[in-house]
């Protein structure tokens, strides 16, 4: 694969880059706060931008519905708390792939800062290490690596490739293609919000598809002078944003990860997804496949790279509960399926801080072949099981604030909160999965909600976002 040099860029656009990332950064409450702690009042100037061309792969920061109340609901399960061990049984968080070395870091905030960011989400490189380079999960890397694309009933996807049937020559092969891509891969902290929607982060295949997501006006203006054409695979200059809400806190004081080793584990966990997340995408593009995404396996029920790993890994997309306003606290972890990623009503499931723990020690990844072998860490995520533990759902209902969509939590069938929901909001029978109940009773709920008047907008279909077939 030839890799031609960057697009040159204008002493002065290069300036105008600076002042548009600088610029970005005026209304975030994150990086205000992180400011104001760090360097007090002072302007926090970006260090020099590096140059390495269109956005694509936006990942979301989800957030759950979780009604007021309910974190007593939540702790009981285990969803914030667990006694942690010594650090002696936990991986270890210097062993770390070329491709998350500091000196990727493209964009920064300035260099100390960006460097020490970087330094406190070892735990998260380390993580995300393992997660790309372990043998016994690298049934999903070469697919995305190697895969053929084919059409299957109209399904474009990646079908099996000779070199996955060569487990040894496959693992050189995808070696050596993390280690081309830590030399063409770069990483900058975007902010909170990037097109106007919050995010954990996001891919761009160029300098300009960054300045793009911070000023699109400005991004194809200076594209534009610059003379860029982006010519998928003939090169690969990519760039992985990661939100400065991450790094509010890897470094803030008034972070609950200060005091919280569960609240750590799981930012650094977060971050580890993230990184992943965005990295299929990256490997999608360095391959210069046909865009839109293909499924990346015939069973995926979205064609989206990013989400492909989670779901073909750990059996649920992961993340934690967040808001829209700046928090100090590092709610618990949500799985979901791929209907509840965008789709409306949603269900969630409830991760118990013994599954994030899990991923960080030594004896998991010591026997990470039976672990793999046996699902021994995959979530229910509403698909094939008789009920998770605990989960969320988006119920229409009448309660004492009138007739609507609530978030009603349930355990063991039942409802548990709120409290005017518990009797009178119905949880699956016995026998019924909770994938069988989450169907009927979103068909139920609809057909209920149009009935009294609600808004046909209101509900989302969820393969609209993530559907890629060939057209007859």
């Amino acid at each position: 694969m030839q890799h031609l040099p960057s697009t040159p860029i204008s002493d002065t656009d290069m300036i105008l880059i600076q002042e548009i990332y600088a610029r970005a950064f005026d209304n975030d409450e994150a990086m205000k706060n992180l400011k104001e702690e760090l360097l007090g009042a002072s302007d926090l100037p970006p260090s020099e931008v590096v140059l390495r061309p269109e956005n694509h792969g936006l990942g979301t920061m989800e957030t759950l519905p979780v009604g007021d109340g309910s974190d007593e609901i939540l702790r009981s399960y285990g969803a914030f708390d667990m006694k942690l061990d010594p650090s002696s049984e936990y991986i270890d968080f210097t062993n770390i792939h070329p491709l998350f070395r500091v000196e990727n870091c493209a964009l920064g905030l300035n260099e100390e800062v960006t460097r020490k960011g970087w330094e406190a989400m070892a735990p998260a490189r380390a993580l995300a290490t393992k997660f790309i380079t372990t043998p016994e999960l690298s049934a999903f890397w070469y697919r995305l690596a190697f895969g053929t694309p084919a059409v299957h009933s109209g399904k474009r996807y990646l079908a099996r490739s000779p070199l996955e049937d060569q487990p040894k020559l496959a693992r050189v092969s995808f070696e050596s293609l993390l280690l081309d891509l830590s030399t063409k891969l770069h990483f900058w902290w975007a902010p909170t919000c990037l097109g106007g929607i919050q995010t954990l982060g996001c891919f761009t295949t160029s300098i300009f598809g960054v300045v793009g997501a911070l000023n699109p006006s400005e991004g194809r203006a200076i594209a534009a002078r610059s003379g860029h054409q982006y010519n998928q695979g003939e090169y690969f200059d990519g760039y992985i944003s990661l939100s400065v809400k991450y790094l509010y806190h890897l470094l803030s004081q008034a972070s609950s990860v200060r005091t919280d080793g569960c609240a750590m584990l799981r930012i650094q966990s977060s971050i580890a997804h993230s990184l992943c997340h965005e990295i299929c995408h990256a490997i999608y593009s360095y391959r210069g496949l046909e865009m839109p995404e293909a499924y990346v396996f015939l069973s995926d029920e979205m064609a989206e790279a990013g989400f492909s790993f989670p779901f073909n890994v750990f059996g649920a997309e992961v993340g934690p509960v967040s808001n829209a306003q700046l928090s100090n606290e590092i709610g618990c972890f949500y799985g979901s399926d791929w209907r509840s990623m965008f789709g409306f009503p949603q269900l969630r499931t409830i991760v118990n801080m013994r599954w994030v723990e899990a991923w960080f020690r030594k004896d998991t990844w010591e026997r990470i072949d039976e672990v793999m072998k046996n699902d021994l860490l995959k979530l229910p995520s509403a698909t094939g099981f008789s009920g998770p533990a605990l989960w969320v759902v988006h119920r229409f209902t009448e309660s004492p604030f009138g007739k609507g969509f609530y978030s009603i939590h349930y355990r063991d069938r039942k409802a548990v909160f709120p409290e005017w929901a518990i009797g009178k909001v119905d949880g699956p029978p016995e026998g019924v999965t909770v994938d069988q109940w989450f169907t009927e009773i979103s068909r139920r709920d609809k057909e209920a909600a149009l009935a009294v008047g609600i808004s046909e907008d209101i509900f989302i279909d969820p393969k609209g976002l993530y559907k890629n077939e060939v057209q007859p």
